[in-house]
């Protein structure tokens, strides 16, 4: 009895675990990522690629982004990144988006195009409405 149990729980716990890896993957850029960048008037700036994708009629993000400026200014950006979220129709669908991979600088002029971004599939149906990254504005705090 003991054996079985232990079994099962393994079998259980590894299922579950496979499931959850699952939600978790990685896509090349291609030319349907949405792009959206800002420059910092201290001296740096931030450049995001991401896409909202329909996934089995879930709701699954993907994105990437490259930055620039001193090391105060890459902590700014990636704090903004994890205070976004992904809203449609008003109601909130994901938030932080801190998991976007960061790329060297060099892949700007393309776009990034052909990087890999990174993906989280969300437990949201894909909405029939517009889709957008919304940030708060007012101050962040970064220590140094």
């Amino acid at each position: 009895m003991f054996k079985t149990s232990v079994i099962a729980a393994f079998i259980l716990s590894a299922t579950m675990g496979a499931a959850y890896a699952e939600t978790k993957s990685e896509i090349p850029v291609n030319k349907d990522f949405s792009v959206a960048s800002t420059t910092w008037n201290k001296g740096g700036d931030l450049v995001v690629v991401w896409q909202a994708r329909n996934v089995d009629g879930a709701l699954q993000i993907c994105g990437a982004y490259s930055s620039t400026g001193k090391s105060v200014i890459q902590k700014f950006n990636l704090a903004v990144l994890k205070e976004a979220k992904v809203v449609a129709d008003g109601k909130t669908l994901r938030k932080n988006l801190g998991f976007f991979k960061r790329l060297p600088n060099e892949g700007r002029n393309k776009l990034h195009l052909g990087e890999t971004a990174n993906c989280r599939l969300t437990n949201k149906p894909f909405p029939s409405g517009e889709i957008s990254i919304s940030t708060r504005s007012g101050t962040y705090k970064v220590s140094r």
